[in-house]
């Protein structure tokens, strides 16, 4: 029995009537993952807009046709992932933004953590959301080492962490949004 899914792509849902930030975990059926998951689902991520830092946290969990999702209040924009599709010109723009954040982040004295393609919201009000570190993280590790290939593990320097592993990841955006290629 297969539990894992292809997909990891965070996104609006639809819940019981009521539309949601979804974060796909991955899992299809019960799972003993989804106890570490629960044990941490109130981590909290952020909305940085301007200097202005609020928590973002998850709501719950909800199984759907394609799996089990987490979920949380509703936010509507394009992820990291999406803008390295983008023109130079739009990735720049929100590549500022997100340096802007960053900075934000550690000025506020949070922990910096790594990156995602796939934890990084450009919305469209203004303003990032970093979805949970601490859960984006162990629901990156529930992944394929080739499924997490591109989405997580070339953005991210193995022995390197907080700003030095920070200025890695954004050097490789950079070089992706060039070239084409990690």
């Amino acid at each position: 029995m297969q539990e894992m899914r292809v997909s990891l792509h965070p996104g609006e849902i639809e819940y019981k009537g009521e539309k949601f930030f979804g974060i796909p975990t991955g899992i299809i059926g019960k799972s003993f993952s989804l106890t570490r998951i629960a044990q941490i689902k109130h981590d909290p991520g952020w909305i940085v807009q301007g200097e202005l830092v609020s928590e973002w946290k998850i709501t719950g969990f909800c199984k759907m046709e394609e799996g089990i999702f987490l979920y949380g209040p509703e936010a509507q924009g394009i992820s990291l992932e999406e803008l390295l599709e983008r023109s130079l010109e739009d990735f720049l723009t929100h590549f500022h933004a997100l340096i802007a954040a960053l900075i934000t982040l550690r000025d506020k004295s949070i922990p910096l953590f790594n990156i995602s393609t796939h934890s990084i919201f450009f919305l469209q009000g203004g303003g990032v959301l970093f979805l949970p570190p601490e859960i984006f993280k162990e629901l990156i590790d529930l992944r394929s080492s080739g499924d997490k290939k591109e989405v997580y593990t070339l953005l991210n320097h193995p022995d390197r962490i907080g700003e030095e592993s920070l200025s890695f990841s954004l050097g490789i955006l950079l070089y992706k949004v060039i070239t084409g290629n990690y």
